[in-house]
C-alpha cells in the first residue's frame, strides 16, 4: 500500500467517526445542551462519554477491516488490540457499520488487504519528528524509501474524540485523531475537527493539508505551511492541562513564568487540533507535558509535515512521565524551550 493510500485510508475513517460523533451527540444531548460523562479516567473531572466509547469502537471496526492484519492502541481500551484478539473475546461485530465502512474503502481506493507499504526511508523517519525528546524539522522531507513493510507492522494510534469536555459542553474543539504508525514512527494522519467535519491529513514525504467538507471548491484543500515567529514576546502561544490537581498546580506555576513573556496564552482544549492550529498558523507555538500517544501522533505529524519543528517523546513513553510536547518555527521554539526549563517541568 503507498503512503498515499494510506492517508485516504486515515482521512476516511477520521470523517467517518467524526459524523458519528455529531450524530450522537444530537440524539444524546440534554436539555441544558450538554452530554453526560459516562465514567472517570484519572480524575474526577476526567470524563468519558458513551459516545468517546462507541467512536472507538466504530474505529476499531473500520480500520482493522480496512488492514485486517494491522493493530490499534485506543485511548480508551488502553492497549494495543487486533482483530485476532478482540474477536477471541467477543468484541468482535461482523455486522458492525465501521465494518462495511472498511471495505468500502479497500474497494474505492483498490487497496489490496495483503500489500506492503512504502516504507519510510532513514531520511523521513528523522524529518518526520519522532524521536524521543529530540527537534525535528519537517520541511525537507523526501519521498525516498522503496522497500516494502508488511500490514502486520501497522499500529494505528487513535484518540476517537480528542477534547472530550469540549464535546460534552457543545464547544467547538473537539477532534477525532488518527495516526497510522510504522516501527513507533506516525507516516500517515488524520485529524477531523467534529462540529465543522474539516480534516487536517499528512503523510510522510508530502505537505500538510487542510481540507474543509463545507468550503467552496477553490478552498476546500490547502496546503498548510506555518508561517515564521522569531519573537517569543510576540507569540500567541497554545497549551493544555491535565486533569489531576497536583500536576495542575505545576502548570499553573509554569504558565505564570511564561504568561508575562509572550503575546498571549491559548487554551483550546485539544492537543490534536493545537498541533493543527500550529501548522496552520493560527498560533505561533505550542507546548505541553504528560500527553498520550493518541494525543499527539496525528497532529505532530501534521505540524511537521507544515514545516514546525518539533520535540516530543517516543510514542512508547509513559505518560506518567510528563514527558513535553512543544513546537513553533523559526527561531521562537529554542526560546520557549529556554523559559520551560527554567520554569520547571508542567
Amino acid at each position: 500500500m503507498t503512503l498515499t493510500a494510506l492517508s485516504r485510508v486515515c482521512q476516511a475513517a477520521a470523517q467517518a467517526a467524526a459524523r458519528l460523533v455529531r450524530e450522537m451527540r444530537e440524539e444524546l444531548v440534554s436539555e441544558d445542551g450538554r452530554v453526560a460523562a459516562k465514567a472517570h479516567k484519572s480524575s474526577a473531572v476526567d470524563p468519558v462519554t458513551a459516545v468517546d466509547l462507541a467512536s472507538e469502537r466504530f474505529l476499531q471496526h473500520f480500520l482493522l477491516t480496512a488492514l485486517p492484519d494491522s493493530s490499534l492502541l485506543g485511548e480508551e481500551e488502553g492497549k494495543t488490540v487486533n482483530l485476532r484478539l478482540l474477536a477471541g473475546n467477543d468484541e468482535w461485530d461482523p455486522n458492525h457499520p465501521g465494518v462495511s465502512a472498511g471495505r468500502r474503502i479497500n474497494s474505492s481506493d483498490g487497496i489490496a488487504v495483503k500489500g506492503g507499504l512504502h516504507a519510510p526511508s532513514g531520511k523521513e523517519i528523522a524529518s518526520s519528528g519522532f524521536e524521543d525528546g529530540t527537534n525535528h524539522d519537517g520541511a525537507d522531507a523526501t519521498e525516498g524509501g522503496s522497500e516494502s513493510v508488511t500490514e502486520d507492522r501497522i499500529v494505528w494510534v487513535v484518540d476517537p474524540i480528542d477534547g472530550t469536555v469540549n464535546f460534552m459542553y457543545g464547544q467547538p474543539d473537539c477532534a477525532v485523531s488518527i495516526a497510522a504508525t510504522v516501527n513507533g514512527v506516525p507516516v500517515a494522519a488524520a485529524v477531523a475537527q467534529v462540529p465543522t467535519g474539516t480534516t487536517y491529513i499528512a503523510q510522510v514525504g508530502g505537505p500538510a493539508r487542510r481540507i474543509a467538507e463545507t468550503a467552496d471548491a477553490d478552498d476546500k484543500d490547502q496546503i498548510l505551511k506555518a508561517p515564521s515567529a522569531t519573537e517569543l514576546a510576540s507569540s500567541l502561544v497554545a497549551t493544555g492541562f491535565g486533569y489531576v490537581a497536583a500536576q495542575r498546580r505545576v502548570q499553573a506555576q509554569v504558565l505564570m513564568q511564561l504568561l508575562p513573556l509572550v503575546r498571549d496564552i491559548r487554551r483550546a482544549g485539544s492537543a490534536a487540533l493545537d498541533l493543527c492550529h500550529l501548522a496552520e498558523g493560527t498560533v505561533d507555538a505550542y507546548y505541553e507535558h504528560g500527553l498520550g500517544p493518541w494525543d499527539y501522533a496525528a497532529g505532530s505529524l501534521i505540524a511537521v509535515r507544515s514545516g514546525v519543528e518539533l520535540i516530543l517523546p517516543s510514542l512508547d513513553c509513559d505518560k506518567a512521565k510528563q514527558m513535553l510536547v512543544a513546537g513553533a518555527k523559526g527561531e521562537v521554539l529554542p526560546k520557549l524551550l529556554q523559559v520551560l526549563a527554567e520554569a520547571g517541568r508542567g
